[in-house]
């Protein structure tokens, strides 16, 4: 059983030590650490606090914001491959970054249209 968890525990430690590395080195990255941190604590108050915001709402709102970091570490991947290949620039590459960054504003719009949905609902409701 062990050795069928092997792999697994493997694929975990190399997850773990690229957010660790992205939180160390990438600003952006780290800044969405915080905001993540910060969701948390504000739904947790939005729980106590607001009798018609869910525990669905709160899951919500941090699966949105945890894919803005899945779409940031991607994005971050593209860009750290691109500077392998050549530091110089190249308008190719230069087109690959812009297209990272721009499925993160995706993501970040995604995200504000979430929030402002549930927003509406609760103050709706208050």
């Amino acid at each position: 059983m062990l050795h069928v968890l092997t792999p697994l525990f493997k694929a975990f430690q190399y997850s773990k030590k690229g957010i660790i590395k992205a939180n160390q080195t990438e600003r952006a990255l780290r800044q969405e650490f915080k905001v993540l941190l910060f969701l948390i604590v504000l739904n947790i108050f939005s729980l106590i606090m607001i009798p018609s915001f869910s525990i669905l709402m709160a899951l919500s709102i941090l699966i949105a914001w945890l894919f803005v970091i899945v779409v940031e570490l991607l994005n971050t991947a593209i860009e750290k491959v691109a500077d392998i290949i050549t530091l110089e620039h190249h308008p190719m590459i230069g087109y690959a970054k812009d297209l990272g960054s721009a499925a993160v504003l995706i993501a970040l719009i995604i995200f504000l249209f979430i929030v402002s949905y549930i927003v509406c609902i609760v103050m709706k409701s208050v």
